[in-house]
């Protein structure tokens, strides 16, 4: 729907999406071992709006639970939130890796 019913478009997007989901859960892992929240924070919204254009949807609850989290600064919970957004993102990358295998 995002894509109009375009399925080129939709897969160039998704191949792009997931060429940048691929270590996102470490790259806030990074931004949160080094004290930048906000620069978390702002990944993690980032990633939650693209969850929703690409149709993933239980990749977009998690951005959104973590940014929630950030966003109150809620740090106890930052680990488990972490854990599940990487969990979610096994589960889909290996679908996508057959979709788009390194050349």
């Amino acid at each position: 729907a995002n894509t109009n019913g375009n399925l080129e478009i939709y897969l160039n997007v998704l191949e792009k999406t997931y060429r940048q989901f691929s270590d996102i859960d470490a790259r806030i892992q990074g931004e949160v071992d080094r004290g930048d929240p906000e620069a978390a924070l702002r990944l993690a919204h980032t990633f939650k709006g693209i969850a929703g254009t690409i149709g993933a949807a239980g990749l977009g609850r998690r951005f959104l639970d973590l940014e929630a989290a950030l966003r109150e600064k809620e740090t106890d919970t930052i680990p488990d939130l972490l854990a599940a957004l990487s969990a979610e993102l096994e589960r889909v990358t290996p679908g996508l890796e057959a979709l788009f295998p390194e050349n």
